[in-house]
């Protein structure tokens, strides 16, 4: 760890089993699927968020997801959200944007 590293910084261990690349997502009701179509999971991250009115802490699920119904496609699940890729990259662009605002000796770019 460097000087400067905060311990949440670091890359932290699976909180939940981990996807297989491409593996078939279990139906689930929060992403229904035109036609129940195939919910494939490319990649899932976990984030643990704080929730302000109830001061407690939440474990999110944030998945690659290609929908199999011809339609759809590549999008970002995201807690109770979805993203296509091009709104999940300005959503990060602006969190960066707000945690550099807040902490500029910290900017990444």
């Amino acid at each position: 760890m460097t000087t400067h590293e905060r311990f949440w910084e670091r890359p932290q261990a699976p909180k939940h089993p981990l996807i297989e690349p491409w593996e078939e997502l279990p139906d689930d009701p929060n992403y229904p699927t035109f036609e129940n179509a195939d919910r494939l999971g490319v990649e899932r991250h976990w984030h643990t968020l704080a929730v302000a009115k109830t001061d407690e802490w939440a474990d999110v699920s944030a998945t690659a997801v290609f929908v199999t119904d011809g339609l759809t496609g590549c999008r970002i699940e995201f807690g109770p959200w979805t993203l296509e890729p091009r709104e999940a990259r300005v959503l990060a662009r602006s969190l960066l944007a707000l945690a550099d605002a807040l902490e500029p000796e910290h900017q990444t770019a």
